[in-house]
């Protein structure tokens, strides 16, 4: 009886190491969701900063067709303006001149405005794609760890299979059933 007792407790303590390893291998697929998310948040984080950087270069694109159309504008006012007959037409189309050549003023400040913004962002992408070599690094690492230890949790769960039955059949089956 005594035998008997002692293979059970021995039984129970390979289904303890049994049980904690099905545990741990079960944890294994969380941890890759874990790299998998880091890594996806790392490459969205880069090309947030990469459309950005092409949203700047479209407005300032647009800043130099804006800026292209004002100063034909000027050139026209300007043409026109030789031809007027009356003070009244000439001082109009003054105003009109200082207009468009205020609204280029407003054009070139944004462009600057622009150009600052893209430095700032060129700096920005180059952290973000750093981050991203570094996150994408780490997940291959992490997932080659964690690729071996499944493997390895994978055979020492078969053995452990394999211990348990030998110590179950050294247990009396009324015993046995009575602890299952």
């Amino acid at each position: 009886m005594e035998g008997s007792l002692s293979g059970l407790l021995m039984l129970q303590e390979v289904d303890l190491l049994l049980d904690r390893e099905k545990a741990e291998l079960a944890g294994i697929p969380g941890e890759l969701s874990l790299v998998e998310a880091e890594l996806a948040a790392a490459r969205t984080e880069f090309e947030n900063v990469e459309s950005r950087l092409a949203d700047l270069a479209s407005s300032q694109k647009k800043c130099e067709s804006e800026k292209a159309e004002a100063r034909q504008k000027l050139a026209e006012y300007r043409t026109k303006l030789l031809s007027l007959r009356t003070n009244a037409e000439y001082k109009a189309m003054l105003e009109q001149i200082a207009y468009v050549e205020k609204r280029i003023d407003d054009i070139d400040s944004r462009t600057l405005e622009l150009m600052y913004e893209e430095d700032g962002t060129r700096g920005s992408i180059e952290d973000a794609r750093k981050k991203l070599d570094r996150y994408s690094e780490r997940a291959s690492k992490k997932k080659e760890l964690l690729a071996e230890r499944e493997k390895s949790l994978r055979e020492e769960i078969s053995r452990l299979e394999g211990d348990r039955t030998a110590r179950a059949a050294e247990v009396s089956v009324r015993l046995l059933r009575k602890y299952e």
